[in-house]
């Protein structure tokens, strides 16, 4: 597996470990040592490695000149040696490297397994979340009630057909606007302004429902009666998120109600007081007077 030899600067083999079996010391040698010498005249030292006919093999070697002396000492080993040696001393780190890639290769595959799964997931969850805004705004413009949401600070965030049509504005005129900037509502009759129910429910928390006879200004200045309810919108923490205005046209409603009280009251034909009305009126005065006698 490895040689160690003394060679004459002529050439001749001085001394080799373990001795030559091809040739002999009263030879010149012509090996792959002795070519890496002659090869370098001026050198002191080298290294070499070539196929060894001597000895068959492929071998890596080293001289060195030896001061004061027409010699050259020199080691040569094989490269079975070599590889032999090269893998005793790799065998625990390579053996250390592929279980680290082995592991590498497990645990990516395991963290791809779970990124995959989470992805699979979040699109799951984006899908239910489209499908349930789709219900939502298929429900919003379908019902039959004019509905309004906004967030916490009272900015308008939906509006449905009915409530457009009752505003007399379209959802994209509306959007993101303040409610109080859209939703006009006086009392009927001498038209004072009314507390919008909206703001109330953001600040209290609770429903809010509005005042009797209360009409809502169209934008182009006729009245509608309305009826409406304000709610919060509450997160899973119980925190308001914003709020919701339902309200329906009772216009057609109050006239029949009106129509009504006034036919209970009147003679159908003359439009006068009918006795029911006349009797009330007289007795209220009588007691009246009697009062002020008193």
């Amino acid at each position: 597996m490895s040689s160690v030899f003394l060679l004459r600067q002529d050439g001749f083999l001085e001394s080799r470990t373990p001795p030559p079996s091809k040739t002999t010391f009263s030879e010149i040698q012509t090996g792959i040592a002795t070519q890496s010498i002659r090869k370098h005249p001026d050198a002191h030292f080298d290294t070499f490695y070539g196929f060894a006919t001597a000895a068959n093999q492929w071998r890596l070697g080293s001289w060195y000149r030896v001061q004061g002396y027409p010699l050259v000492a020199g080691v040569g080993l094989s490269r079975a040696y070599l590889v032999a040696v090269w893998w005793k001393r790799m065998i625990a780190p390579l053996a250390a490297l592929f279980a680290l890639l082995l592991l590498s290769t497990l645990g990516y595959r395991g963290f791809r397994s779970i990124a995959e799964a989470r992805q699979r997931e979040r699109v799951f969850a984006s899908m239910l979340l489209l499908e349930a805004k789709e219900r939502a705004e298929v429900t919003l413009q379908s019902i039959g009630d004019a509905v309004i949401t906004t967030d916490i600070e009272g900015h308008i965030t939906e509006a449905n057909p009915v409530a457009e049509r009752l505003l007399g504005t379209t959802r994209e005129e509306v959007l993101s606007k303040p409610i109080e900037a859209v939703f006009h509502i006086v009392r009927e009759g001498d038209h004072q302004a009314m507390e919008n129910p909206v703001q109330r429910a953001l600040h209290e928390g609770q429903v809010v429902g509005l005042a009797n006879h209360t009409v809502l200004m169209h934008a182009d200045g006729h009245e509608i009666a309305i009826e409406d309810s304000a709610a919060p919108i509450l997160g899973r923490d119980g925190r308001v998120l914003g709020a919701v205005l339902v309200f329906r046209d009772v216009t057609e409603r109050r006239r029949q109600a009106a129509e009504l009280a006034y036919q209970a009251n009147h003679d159908a034909l003359t439009g006068l007081y009918n006795r029911k009305m006349f009797r009330a009126i007289l007795e209220s005065g009588v007691r009246a007077r009697y009062n002020w006698l008193e």
